[in-house]
């Protein structure tokens, strides 16, 4: 009894806080130093998913804004290269493990593993116990490497984050699981999915791979109402607690900027830092386009003296243009990130919207007969359902 009281006190507190003002939650970032995955992706990629996120939240009514905090490199001390998704979320929230010490940054933290089998996300065993029993304690949630960005056939990808962090919230796929969020009493359980008025299922579907991104939806959304799913009242009642999980750490505060420079034929990029009291290595990470047909350059190491705000580095055309190919046509484009140890970037820097030089190629339109337009649509959906495993992802994929 004890316990439904202080979840339903806790309940209405939260109703009244998340009315007030958006939630921001800081997200940590981790992946092992020897794994075998692109860094400057992988980090890009983060970025570009909360950005995303941030995007769909506002627009459907979610008051949450997720801010990177930390990005970090893990050792063989934690954990191994070849650490999987299923098992690297299990073990990022085992007490006392490595791993589970190492990734208590920010209110929620991600791991970037390795895939195993269809899995490429985990976010679940979370319940309302956990914001009475656990409220400190920073939400874990693990991702498959070469998914953040989005991918060709499947650039909704870029929002298997949102979904993974909203388990941690305690939302699940469907109504029958829902009922098992609520292991006090007293608290919601409409945190899932529902098909919405384009007639796709939202978010919290068990497979949000097959849509794009701008079709993408959350139930209790205007434009997805549903007489007993609401995602979006759920998370906007939770939020606030996730958000008080951690002290702010506010220190999105590294500038990116890039200049193009006609003469040298280079992009002159400039990191500027605040905290100056001693020498540092802040590292660049530029990356184009989605995941699987993008890539990204080797991180580049900036190095501060003591006293010592901006450095500049160049990177030649050569080098950034066939990102800017790789980007054509995709939700993706360029961009540059910078990370230190104790100060990150607060967005992710568009090179494009410095280029002058590097022009996107015509693509010549041939209109086929009326005879081919049939199959043309056929063989373009076959093609869609190769690059996604056949189109079907398995509930196991998301598994709670």
């Amino acid at each position: 009894m004890k316990h439904s009281l202080l979840a339903t006190a806790l309940i209405g507190s939260l109703t009244a806080t998340s009315a007030l003002a958006a939630n921001v939650i800081e997200v940590s970032a981790f992946f092992h130093e020897s794994a075998n995955l692109n860094q400057s992706q992988e980090v890009v990629g983060f970025y570009r998913s909360l950005e995303i996120s941030n995007k769909l939240f506002s627009d459907k009514g979610v008051d949450i804004v997720l801010k990177p905090t930390h990005i970090g490199l893990l050792t063989n001390t934690e954990t191994t290269a070849s650490q999987d998704v299923f098992n690297g979320q299990i073990q990022m929230r085992t007490v006392s493990d490595n791993l589970e010490v190492a990734t208590n940054i920010g209110d929620v933290a991600l791991g970037i593993f390795e895939p195993l089998a269809n899995t490429i996300g985990q976010g679940g065993g979370y319940d309302d116990s956990d914001y009475v029993n656990n409220p400190n304690s920073t939400r874990k949630v693990a991702i498959s490497k070469g998914y953040l960005a989005g991918l060709s056939g499947a650039e909704s990808a870029a929002l298997v984050f949102p979904h993974e962090m909203l388990h941690s919230f305690g939302a699940t796929h469907t109504e029958s699981e829902a009922a098992g969020f609520n292991s006090l009493g007293g608290s919601r359980v409409d945190g899932y999915s529902a098909t919405c008025s384009n007639g796709l299922p939202s978010l919290m579907r068990s497979s949000p791979l097959d849509s794009k991104v701008s079709d993408m939806s959350i139930s209790g959304a205007l434009d997805c109402i549903d007489v007993k799913a609401n995602m979006v009242g759920f998370a906007n009642q939770y939020a606030p607690s996730i958000a008080a999980i951690a002290a702010s750490r506010n220190n999105q505060t590294l500038n990116v900027g890039a200049t193009e420079n006609i003469n040298t034929q280079q992009f002159d990029i400039t990191v500027t830092r605040n905290q100056t009291g001693s020498a540092e290595t802040i590292m660049l990470y530029v990356a184009g386009g989605l995941m699987d047909t993008g890539s990204g350059l080797e991180p580049i190491a900036v190095n501060f003296g003591i006293g010592e705000s901006s450095r500049s580095v160049a990177i030649p055309f050569t080098n950034i243009h066939p990102l800017f190919v790789k980007a054509n046509n995709t939700i993706q484009s360029t961009y540059a990130v910078a990370i230190g140890a104790n100060e990150v970037s607060n967005a992710a820097l568009n090179l494009l919207s410095v280029n002058t030089q590097w022009v996107a190629p015509t693509i010549d339109t041939v209109t086929p007969p009326a005879s081919d337009s049939g199959s043309g649509g056929s063989i373009s959906w076959v093609l869609s359902l190769i690059v996604l495993g056949v189109g079907i992802i398995r509930r196991k994929m998301f598994k709670l």
